[in-house]
């Protein structure tokens, strides 16, 4: 059997011809590390990674154990890249309600 091992990157659906024609073909479609956005999920058989939402969640959680307020940056890596887009929901998902952690800036390392 013919399978297509896909390390996505992180670039979100991942609707590229290697991965419709492979379905297409019948060959299953692994991604690795970097889960595809919610859209893709027909395409690919199996994701085996992190929970970057976890992770993001997790950040924020620890960064409140130890800071009582903060005024925060982030800078993430690509702008529509499903790893980022997931750690940024999970992040401000932690941060929900808590008046004391301002977010002053939310920028992409790949702009000019």
């Amino acid at each position: 059997m013919q399978v297509l091992y896909l390390v996505t990157g992180g670039c979100g659906f991942i609707g590229s011809c290697f991965v419709l024609r492979a379905r297409a073909a019948g060959i299953p479609v692994i991604s690795l590390n970097n889960d595809v956005d919610q859209s893709g999920w027909e395409y690919v058989e199996c994701f085996v990674g992190p929970d970057q939402y976890q992770i993001g969640y997790d950040l924020a959680t620890y960064m409140m154990e130890q800071y009582d307020s903060a005024h925060i940056a982030i800078v993430d890596g690509l702008a529509n890249n499903t790893t980022y887009l997931n750690r940024y929901n999970g992040f401000m998902a932690a941060l929900e309600g808590k008046d004391n952690y301002e977010i002053l800036v939310h920028d992409y390392c790949n702009v000019d």
